[in-house]
């Protein structure tokens, strides 16, 4: 954006939740080391943000009052997104949500599958296809994915911003190894440039979805990819697992940073991810 940040900051407020998140442990492997709180997003003199406790709160900017509140039925494991006067969040229940910014007035909420069935997932009760990757608005639409596993079905989404109505909807992203019957995992965010929304798509290529038509192509091909995965010092930007994802200039992407999901006994993977990858997407 064309916000500046000043040479010199200083503190002008602190939050503290009624119920305060469970603090990051030195040890690694404890099972609360993943309870806290997502990013905040900041818009309008507005801060909103989420965390494991599933409660998507929304902040007075100028005072750090708490403005409203609103609990979901699962965990919240990326930052809400602020635009035209809402607020938009996805939830490890399944749902996408969408609420007025400055009053927390519930407008609506959009279950990403067919039935409501709740799993396990690293200690977590979630949805069978959670809307973890946040909510991307852009041209009156609000993009998401839902699901985990890639070979498990993973569903994108492209809904009517103002009403939370179906504009568009993927099935199956990504069958594309048709003999494990894998495809892209829903493992972080999507960024919009070039007419494509692009998403993190975990251990498989990036799926690219086209926004006039819907129809997804691959990052890179499947043959490449696995090349990739071999050889990930010469073409480490394929398999580059980071849940994030962003725009530079409207021609260049950035992604990587830590994963979306994390085994805190396995310290290999607590420390895996942190890596950025720069990509043009001419």
């Amino acid at each position: 954006t064309a916000a500046t940040v000043p040479a010199a900051v200083h503190l002008l407020w602190q939050y503290t939740p009624p119920v305060l998140y469970k603090t990051f442990p030195t040890d690694i492997g404890s099972d609360d080391a993943d309870e806290a709180p997502c990013p905040a997003a900041a818009a309008g003199g507005i801060v909103a943000f989420g965390g494991s406790d599933g409660i998507v709160r929304c902040i007075n900017a100028g005072t750090g009052s708490q403005m409203w509140s609103y609990a979901t039925g699962g965990r919240i494991m990326a930052a809400p997104t602020i635009r035209h006067g809402r607020v938009y969040v996805g939830s490890a229940d399944g749902h996408a949500y969408c609420f007025e910014a400055v009053t927390g007035r519930f407008l609506w909420r959009f279950r990403s599958a067919a039935m409501a069935r709740s799993i396990m997932v690293y200690g977590h009760l979630m949805g069978s296809w959670p809307v973890n990757g946040g909510i991307t608005v852009h041209d009156g639409l609000a993009y998401f994915s839902a699901g985990v596993l890639d070979h498990n079905d993973v569903f994108a989404f492209a809904l009517d911003a103002v009403n939370g109505t179906p504009a568009r909807q993927w099935l199956d992203i990504g069958n594309w190894n048709t003999v494990q019957h894998r495809g892209a995992a829903s493992y972080g965010h999507m960024a919009v440039v070039g007419g494509r929304v692009w998403m993190r798509g975990g251990n498989a290529p990036m799926p690219i979805f086209d926004c006039a038509t819907g129809i997804a192509t691959q990052h890179i091909s499947l043959t490449e990819w696995l090349r990739a995965y071999d050889a990930q010092r010469r073409f480490g930007y394929a398999t580059n697992r980071g849940k994030d994802i962003g725009v530079i200039g409207d021609r260049h992407l950035v992604y990587g940073g830590r994963l979306l999901y994390i085994d805190q006994s396995d310290r290999s993977m607590v420390w895996q991810g942190g890596r950025f990858c720069f990509i043009g997407v001419d």
